[in-house]
């Protein structure tokens, strides 16, 4: 079942397998939506491709300067969306899951879009410093993610692709109540369709003192 891949991989399928669910135009040359990590040279060489190609509809894997390398991974299988699908239906999800899942069932999202989708502005919304929510599943692994970016490049953002989700005052404040406890920084990049504002990312920047999880120097052992 799904819990037999590592938290910090399942959560990006998980986000991957949302961007499926809601329909997004895999061919829209505005938005690219799939996973994307970098390895070095020794994880390159412990890469297992069976492993993510049982996964993945595309798995690539490609030198981009010397140590270093990009891994892509597109589309989940069929197998796989039907899998999430069945443990939402049966149960079997983590809460935090389910809890966005529900979430985004409530929301208006645009499901049918032109191939260029409008254009993309960010608007910063307030964190928040007096509720403090324990880290569920899905932002555990966010902040473990994050911690291993600012460990090994230094990069203080990290990036939540989401479905079309339309801008709301309501939204905004679930999405700053949710992540605002516990990143320095919240921006949404908006693309304005028919004079409507729809969220397609979500970028979160710098979490807050305390926040950085201890990190693990091999990223295979955090996907793999």
């Amino acid at each position: 079942m799904l819990w037999s891949y590592k938290p910090l991989l399942l959560n990006d399928m998980f986000q991957l397998y949302l961007q499926q669910k809601y329909n997004i135009n895999s061919n829209d040359t505005v938005y690219s939506f799939n996973i994307n990590y970098h390895l070095n040279e020794k994880e390159a060489s412990q890469f297992n491709y069976e492993f993510f190609e049982n996964i993945f509809n595309e798995v690539h894997l490609t030198e981009q300067e010397k140590g270093e390398y990009s891994l892509e991974l597109f589309d989940l299988k069929d197998s796989i969306i039907k899998k999430f699908d069945l443990c939402y239906k049966k149960k079997y999800l983590d809460e935090s899951y389910v809890h966005i899942i529900k979430f985004l069932e409530q929301q208006e999202i645009l499901v049918v879009k032109s191939s260029h989708s409008g254009y993309i502005q960010s608007k910063k919304i307030k964190t928040v410093d007096h509720v403090q929510n324990k880290p569920d599943l899905f932002l555990t692994q966010l902040i473990k993610k994050f911690s291993f970016l600012k460990y090994r490049y230094d990069q203080t953002y990290i990036i939540i692709p989401t479905p079309f989700i339309k801008c709301t005052k309501s939204v905004e404040e679930k999405i700053s109540f949710y992540f605002g406890y516990h990143f320095q920084e919240i921006s949404l990049n908006l693309a304005k369709i028919n004079g409507e504002n729809y969220i397609v990312e979500i970028e979160l920047n710098e979490l807050k003192e305390g926040e950085i999880a201890k990190s693990i120097e091999n990223l295979l052992l955090l996907i793999q």
